[in-house]
């Protein structure tokens, strides 16, 4: 079976310099999630993280559960470095064929820049995975005729684990992955 990477972050901010507070990773084949990985992202060690004052007025209008996601004994925050030179590990361990994310033109460009302003290299993610494996979950939503809006619990809403395995149960769910295989 083919494994793919739905990724999906918490930032404080809707701009590709945005200040990240988690990344939520999972794999996942026509079938099932199959493993997954999470790390919140030390706020500290991004100076030139981007922070929106409109944001924070809408994370503290979310549910408990989110924002105390942040704050999780079981995920320490890790050094933005640290927490992509796991990301890359669990990308690089598990073959992933495609990455997919909600719309990558924010999520992974919002990653790129952590990797920047932290390392003060450009990276175009070629240390990671090429361009020509990502995939938009927005796009695949609006165009498989199959695609289910899946019910879940509005406590899960907004936790990055949480979002990236919805939206690969979603795909899965539609039927689409398992053609593409064939």
């Amino acid at each position: 079976m083919t494994n793919r990477l739905m990724i999906d972050i918490e930032t404080l901010a809707s701009s590709e310099d945005a200040l990240v507070l988690s990344i939520g990773a999972v794999v996942f084949n026509s079938d099932r999630v199959v493993r997954d990985f999470y790390v919140n992202v030390d706020p500290y060690s991004q100076p030139g993280g981007h922070i929106e004052v409109s944001n924070i007025m809408w994370w503290l209008q979310q549910s408990d559960g989110a924002r105390q996601a942040f704050f999780n004994e079981d995920y320490p925050s890790q050094h933005p470095i640290v927490a992509l030179d796991r990301l890359a590990d669990f990308y690089h361990d598990n073959k992933i064929a495609e990455v997919w994310a909600n719309p990558p033109t924010f999520d992974l460009a919002v990653i790129r820049n952590l990797w920047k302003d932290t390392t003060g290299k450009y990276s175009d993610m070629s240390f990671i995975w090429p361009w020509k494996k990502e995939m938009c979950f927005r796009t695949a939503m609006r165009v498989a005729p199959n695609m289910e809006r899946l019910k879940r619990d509005k406590a899960s809403h907004h936790n990055a684990l949480e979002d990236a395995r919805h939206q690969a149960m979603a795909l899965i769910s539609s039927g689409t992955l398992s053609v593409k295989e064939e």
